[in-house]
């Protein structure tokens, strides 16, 4: 049961810290282009974005290391997912409190960027 929980948790946090920051997004955006006196784009536009994102062709270089390539995106978003679960949310305890410190959440914050 408790792990159930603990799983819960972890779909939850995942689904409304993805949802919530492109909300949130879509706000700086707007907010941003009304302080500069232009209407700006609509609240959901990085969700669209996301949308059209994933329906896009992949093209992979030459050069490239074709399996290195496909894979760094998803490895980008564990690490991004991973320090979401290291997070308080609302009600919510860290899922993953005690098993890690600022070191390793300032490791995984690094990931995305370097993939």
């Amino acid at each position: 049961m408790r792990a159930l929980n603990a799983l819960w948790q972890s779909v939850l946090v995942i689904a409304g810290g993805g949802f919530l920051g492109l909300l949130y997004k879509g706000f700086d955006r707007k907010l941003a282009a009304r302080l500069q006196g232009r209407i700006g784009p609509p609240i959901r536009q990085p969700l669209l974005d996301v949308l059209k994102l994933l329906v896009k062709e992949t093209i992979i270089p030459r050069t490239a290391i074709p399996w290195l390539f496909k894979a760094m995106p998803p490895v980008a978003l564990v690490a991004s997912v991973t320090v979401l679960l290291y997070l308080p949310v609302g009600p919510f305890r860290p899922v993953l409190s005690g098993y890690g410190d600022l070191v390793l959440v300032l490791y995984l914050l690094a990931i995305p960027s370097l993939a």
